[in-house]
């Protein structure tokens, strides 16, 4: 309602007296009243910033000292109600506690106790004998070895540096199916026809919202993720999700990652030929239509294209690959000009000429998700987008620089950027700044040209490249199984560890599969610590294996005690696990320390037999991986917005590999197998992933007949 003239004027008369009034009440105050209220507001803005820049600091430092156990209610509530409501990406990076060293005895011990079933008498006696030497030949100097490189490291990480360098960059086998791995499309253009079905609209949109991402990085405006919405966790490898390459060395590889503030683009491969793709021109980005219209322009400028498949070299073994990337650069400027705009892009996008196979074949489409053609993948970049000619969409990821939440956490972030049905999910408003306006000539794909001349050995090189990576891959096939009967919220309702349950029902599947316990690979994440990667999760336990054990010898007729007795070895099992797991994600597991003293020892020109024995040379041909499908954006995402997972390959050959994604009422698996040359791979991954479907159907009929445990009597 429009007040009246007579009333404003009113209630004009009304302010001018309450203001006379109060001015009247200042003008009776006393000089020395007036200086006292003025020390006391200065000493009361003294003691705010003091207590905002000194005082607050120290207290969330001492809190995340500790917070990371979980155990500490005050720590957490100084995180909870002192940390920002919104944490910029950086604000806890320094603050975070430094990786702990853990003492050489139980490093030994946790070791000896995860090998015990999976050794015989004569293997176990060997590894206590050599254990208990290596405790008594000054292993002291090996922790003071680690403990010096832990002050080198600008992150106070005595692991950080020998992690990258020997799990990565000396590793010589090629980079597909071995180190990178792969992500799948949303559920739901999965499994229906995508929400944008031109390849190039949808290539363009997903290339935005990945520069829009790596702006919000670049100015710290991105949100610092922490655990439960408390507990910080190192943000670290967000420096390099984009921009990165992984470089070859004849004996070590190094990554390279190019800031790209200004001027920035994406390497494009279109039928074989290479593009350089604009996407940032003067630090503004290039909007949408134009970055289609130049994926268009380099379609057309591709058709009918000869192009030398130069992706193609990056499959192969480091050595080699170095070899070949030496002699293209000395060979011609124009090739140190190529190799350049190669490793400087943001990173790989191509328009794939297969059909997806989706939603009929997810089999094909993540084969070609894994490893693709060869020639439709720099195995070096920080990752690839690849564009099916339906609209649907695959990832490709290298795995040097970064554990898979650190990309992952892209790729939830493009998929609810780049769809217009996930709108009410978005949890920061979209970027205003001004998109390129400039000449469209500067926006265009300029093909990237190689002189090859005066190489008369290339052909060979990519002859046998083309081979290598055809014997790569015939060897390695994987299956997606997708357990849709029940979740984590039936699990968490029989009072059970969803992780500790997936692990018991792996190890049911591994028995069966290779005959025997076999030690087991899980990732436990370190990003509570600064430079915090990963530890190792030893899920092959005494207790797993013992309740694997008896639930496969469990006859059909089973009594409900017998059933009972199965059911509460489930529960001490998923109890122990819980426990382990913990201990891992804290810096007290044992491998990465083994590790650090086994490359100390060798460094100091020591030979200590425990690095030698059997079972320390047991290989994990069960590696498995969990890791979220929504990481910030809340429970309240529908899943069929998110990836389906992704998946790797098998570490040892062979071998399976293993991801899990656990929702509240499914399960997510995409398995892989290596047969050593002698089965069929797919088959292989196709029983698995039957003998875990198989487990957790038993798994659940024995946990709903048997007996609830009896409650614990409450404390009087």
């Amino acid at each position: 309602r429009v007040a009246s003239p007579s009333s404003q004027n009113r209630a004009m008369l009304k302010l001018a007296g309450d203001l006379e009034g109060k001015l009247s009440v200042m003008s009776g105050l006393s000089g020395s009243s007036i200086r006292a209220a003025a020390v006391g507001l200065t000493a009361s803005a003294v003691v705010y910033w003091a207590f905002q820049l000194l005082v607050k600091p120290r207290l969330l430092r001492k809190a995340l000292a500790v917070a990371y156990k979980g155990t500490d209610k005050f720590a957490l509530a100084i995180l909870k109600y002192l940390g920002p409501k919104r944490c910029p990406i950086w604000f806890y990076q320094k603050m975070l506690p430094p990786l702990p060293l853990p003492k050489v005895e139980d490093s030994v011990k946790q070791w000896l106790r995860s090998i015990e079933p999976l050794v015989d008498e004569v293997q176990r006696a060997e590894a206590e004998a050599a254990a208990q030497q290596f405790l008594q030949s000054n292993p002291g100097e090996l922790q003071a070895l680690l403990a010096g490189l832990a002050k080198k490291s600008p992150n106070q990480n005595w692991l950080e540096s020998l992690w990258l360098e020997f799990a990565y960059l000396r590793g010589r086998d090629p980079l597909p199916t071995n180190v990178n791995f792969y992500c799948t499309e949303s559920s739901e253009n999965l499994f229906k026809p995508p929400h944008e079905t031109d390849p190039c609209r949808r290539l363009a949109q997903i290339i935005v919202a990945a520069v829009d991402f790596k702006l919000r990085v670049d100015r710290g405006t991105y949100d610092c993720l922490r655990v439960g919405g408390v507990v910080p966790v190192c943000m670290d490898g967000f420096s390099q999700v984009l921009g990165t390459t992984r470089i070859p060395g004849r004996t070590v590889d190094r990554l390279r990652t190019h800031p790209a503030r200004e001027d920035a683009h994406v390497l494009l491969i279109v039928g074989g030929e290479m593009f350089k793709l604009p996407v940032l021109i003067g630090g503004r980005r290039v909007a949408v239509d134009k970055v289609e219209a130049a994926i268009r322009s380099a379609q057309q400028a591709a058709r009918g294209s000869e192009a030398a498949p130069m992706p193609l070299l990056t499959s192969r073994r480091r050595d080699l690959w170095a070899e070949n990337r030496e002699a293209l650069i000395a060979g011609s400027a124009l090739n140190a000009d190529a190799m350049e705009i190669v490793e400087q892009a943001l990173f790989g996008a191509t328009m794939m000429d297969c059909p997806s196979g989706c939603p009929d074949d997810i089999h094909t489409y993540s084969r070609q998700a894994l490893h693709g053609d060869g020639r439709s993948i720099w195995f070096d970049k920080c990752f690839t987008v690849l564009a099916y000619p339906d609209g649907r969409l695959g990832w490709h990821f290298e795995h040097t620089y970064a554990d898979a939440p650190v990309p992952g956490l892209l790729c939830e972030y493009v998929l609810i950027y780049s769809n217009p049905t996930a709108t009410p999910y978005r949890k920061y408003p979209l970027l205003k700044d001004p998109y390129f306006a400039g000449d469209d000539k500067l926006t265009r794909a300029e093909p990237i040209r190689w002189d090859l001349t005066g190489l008369p050995k290339f052909p060979s090189w990519i002859d046998d490249a083309g081979n290598e990576f055809k014997e790569l891959i015939s060897n390695v096939d994987l299956c997606p199984t997708y357990f849709m009967e029940y979740g984590a919220q039936l699990v968490k309702k029989l009072k059970l560890s969803p992780d500790g349950y997936v692990q018991a029902a792996l190890q049911v599947a591994a028995i069966q599969y290779f005959g025997s316990p076999v030690l087991t690979y899980e990732s436990a994440s370190l990003r509570s610590f600064r430079g915090g990667r990963t530890e190792t999760i030893r899920s092959a336990t005494s207790e797993a294996v013992a309740f694997a054990k008896a639930l496969l010898a469990l006859p059909k007729d089973a009594t409900k005690e017998q059933m009972a007795a199965v059911a509460e070895a489930l529960r001490t099992s998923t109890t122990v696990h819980v426990k382990v797991a913990r201990a891992a994600s804290q810096g007290a597991g044992c491998d990465r320390h083994l590790l650090g003293l086994r490359i100390a020892s060798a460094m100091m020109g020591r030979s200590d037999p425990i690095f030698s024995t059997r079972a320390y040379g047991l290989q994990y041909l069960l590696s498995t991986s969990q890791t979220p499908i929504v990481q910030e954006h809340g429970k309240e995402v529908p899943p069929e917005l998110m990836t389906r997972g992704g998946g790797f390959g098998p570490v040892t050959d062979p071998g399976i590999g293993a991801s899990y994604f656990i929702l509240e009422d499914r399960m997510y698996f995409n398995i892989s197998a290596r047969c050593g040359g002698k089965g069929d791979p797919n088959e292989a991954t196709k029983r698995f992933g039957g003998l875990v479907v198989d487990a957790l159907r038993r798994m659940r009929a024995i946990m709903e007949a048997a007996p609830a445990p009896a409650a614990p009597a409450k404390r009087r």
